[in-house]
């Protein structure tokens, strides 16, 4: 079972894995409230052995779950946002790459922007 996309809270994510039903836990760094909560998340998980993955905004998911030692699967959403960021992650052979800068590394390209200001 997978699931963690529509948690937006610690407390659903612990109530989720105590069912001990859950095999692939899937915070959202956008739902569950940003980086510190994930990274909890991330830690509850790791504590059941499970492995972590991601849900949508792989471009800063992948940073994060280079950052656990229990890191699973990382979702690739089909929306190109890497066309628009200075620091895309690097893809080859079924692996990917976080940007090697400090932070998760999503920084807008404005110029790339510029075409879509009303």
């Amino acid at each position: 079972l997978a699931q963690g996309e529509n948690l937006h809270t610690l407390f659903e994510f612990q109530a989720a894995l105590q069912t001990n039903v859950l095999q692939f836990p899937q915070p959202d760094v956008g739902t569950i409230g940003g980086i510190t909560p994930w990274l909890y998340v991330a830690k509850l998980c790791a504590d059941r052995d499970l492995m972590v993955s991601s849900h949508g905004m792989h471009e800063m998911h992948v940073s994060l779950l280079a950052g656990v030692p229990n890191s699973g699967y990382l979702e690739v959403h089909s929306f190109p946002i890497d066309r628009y960021i200075l620091h895309p992650f690097q893809f080859s052979n079924g692996t990917a790459r976080p940007p090697d800068v400090i932070g998760h590394g999503v920084v807008f390209d404005q110029n790339k922007l510029f075409s879509f200001l009303l």
